[in-house]
């Protein structure tokens, strides 16, 4: 009786054990492997201005975000939003290891000097995120403002 209690206490709370333990594991991409900043400045843009949020990793709830916003001012490089669309694509996909799905750099032509905005979305080892990229450039067009901002959550 007695190992019979002990054996059913032990399955109730390996059991419930199993079942509180949903401890998220993010990709590399909110683990800090995403940089667009080191994009930025690999492709001969000049940062201006550079912030980086503090983000959250909310490994319990199984959800995270991190965001960078900043300004790209004339380098090497002018700053165009098509081009710096495909970059923010291409670094995200490099640091995925793997491809997103693309809405930024898809669709019709944009003329130059017109704000882009848009999400790539992915799913990596049971994450799912979402990027969200925001380009904007000045009025002279020698200077373009960014935001990027991505979440990832458990997928069920």
């Amino acid at each position: 009786m007695k190992r019979s209690l002990f054996l059913l206490v032990m399955i109730l709370s390996m059991t419930f054990a199993a079942g509180c333990s949903r401890s998220t594991k993010f990709s590399n991409v909110v683990e800090g492997g995403f940089d667009p900043v080191a994009a930025f400045r690999q492709q001969g843009y000049t940062i201006q201005t550079e912030t980086r949020g503090e983000g959250v990793r909310n490994s319990e709830y199984g959800y995270g975000w991190q965001s960078w916003c900043g300004v790209l001012s004339e380098g090497e490089k002018r700053p165009e939003c098509p081009a710096i669309a495909v970059l923010v694509r291409d670094a995200l996909n490099q640091s995925l290891s793997g491809s997103s799905h693309d809405e930024l750099t898809v669709g019709p032509p944009r003329s130059d000097g017109q704000p882009i905005s848009g999400t790539l979305r992915y799913n990596k080892n049971d994450v799912h995120g979402d990027m969200h990229v925001w380009l904007m450039p000045d009025a002279k067009k020698a200077a373009v403002s960014y935001v990027i901002f991505v979440r990832e959550e458990r997928m069920k």
